[in-house]
């Protein structure tokens, strides 16, 4: 009869330990248990391996030969083992993400690319909506909005800097219409309305300095229910936009569009991702939150 794998092991154990009992210790079995299993090798090969003592143990001209061939052969086993337990414990599945129009393009973009680059066994399906999405209803992982409208009871995690809004118009415009030096003096003027989708109440815009915070309910010929389209129209010259830095940054940076009351404007909550507190969290979506956690450190 063959000699079986727990016996091998158990003679390799043995040899690399130097005792009986090192190697227990290593195999988690009794001393005893240990002295059987080399035993029943032995018997089976016809063969002594190790000559042993009260004091002391040595390796038999057959012993070292096993040893030196059954060493690495082992060795490899246990490597292949241990490979096919870091595959399951690999991050896999599909993940379903609601995301802001504005935040799929600012952030989840790179952030989704990065992650299945790491784990590709995992796969991404990001939505870009700017309708505040149910996401136990409609079966989405987790969501990414701006932190004034994310809900208390949600876990939030960054996924990018704090948010920057500004209040910008192009040259022009400002040259026929006088630049805003309070809020309130946005209500003369063509302002491009923002509308949340579902709801389809207006988004207001927020002032602070010092201790006064204003929220103004702007007056404006268009309304639009997308940042981006919003954004389009106050580079066309339509009138004045409250949008993110990040949107128009080239185009301020160029002179292309021109910012007023920005010491009214500080840096306030950005973007989150966000998912029910009671929730239990796959594999996959804890991996996920680790490496958003990790890119807002970078």
């Amino acid at each position: 009869m063959k000699p079986s794998l727990a016996e091998l092991q158990t003679f390799v154990s043995i040899v690399r330990t130097g005792s009986f009992r090192a190697a227990s210790v290593e195999l988690e079995v009794s001393p005893p248990a240990v002295s059987l299993s080399l035993k029943q090798l032995e018997d089976r090969l016809g063969l002594k391996l190790i000559n042993r003592s009260t004091r002391s143990m040595s390796l038999t001209e057959a012993g070292a030969r096993l040893y030196e061939d059954l060493s690495p052969a082992l060795s490899n086993i246990d490597h292949a083992v241990n490979n096919l337990a870091e595959l399951r414990d690999r991050p896999a599945g599909t993940l379903r993400i609601a995301a802001s129009r504005l935040a799929a393009r600012l952030y989840m973009a790179s952030l989704v690319h990065g992650f299945v680059r790491r784990y590709p066994e995992m796969k991404v399906e990001l939505w870009a909506d700017d309708n505040l999405t149910d996401l136990s209803e409609d079966n989405f992982d987790a969501g990414v909005r701006l932190g004034a409208i994310v809900d208390d009871r949600m876990v939030a995690i960054p996924v990018g800097p704090k948010a920057r809004f500004v209040v910008v118009a192009t040259p022009a415009y400002w040259h026929d219409h006088p630049v805003p030096s309070h809020p309130r003096d946005l209500l003369a003027h063509e302002c491009v309305e923002f509308r949340f989708p579902t709801s389809r109440r207006p988004y207001q815009w927020m002032f602070r300095r010092g201790d006064e915070d204003i929220s103004i309910e702007v007056n404006g010929s268009t309304i639009v229910n997308d940042m981006e389209v919003a954004a389009e129209l106050v580079r066309n010259g339509l009138g004045v936009g409250y949008l993110l830095y990040d949107q128009v940054a080239e185009e301020i940076e160029s002179g292309r569009l021109v910012m007023a009351l920005e010491s009214w404007l500080p840096p306030r909550a950005g973007h989150y991702l966000y998912y029910p507190s009671n929730r239990l969290v796959s594999r996959g979506f804890q991996a996920f939150k680790d490496f958003v956690r990790e890119a807002a450190v970078e």
